[in-house]
């Protein structure tokens, strides 16, 4: 699991890492993923779609380079304890930097 983090975090944008996760991985509606990033659903579905697409164009996992050990510790905590209000937080802070 920490290597998938780990090339999630280090591949996509904090607003591609959040829709794909919100959607893929809890299965979200892209309405509700909306209202969590402060967007429409309409911008979750091309975040989605282009996470998608770049994940798709990796071959297997590779490095995912730098990334932030915190970061990864806190997204592996909240998976490892299944705390989706938690995980929701992370996704919630990190996509309104990046709206910044």
């Amino acid at each position: 699991m920490r290597r998938a983090l780990a090339a999630v975090l280090g591949q996509l944008p904090a607003r591609q890492r959040a829709a794909l996760i919100l959607c893929e991985v809890l299965r979200w509606r892209s309405d509700e993923a909306a209202q969590v990033l402060g967007t429409s659903a309409a911008a979750v579905a091309s975040s989605l779609q282009r996470a998608r697409a770049t994940l798709a164009r990796q071959s297997g996992l590779r490095d995912p380079g730098n990334v932030d050990a915190d970061q990864l510790a806190r997204y592996q905590d909240a998976f490892r304890r299944y705390d989706i209000a938690t995980l929701v937080g992370i996704i919630r802070v990190e996509a309104s930097q990046a709206a910044s």
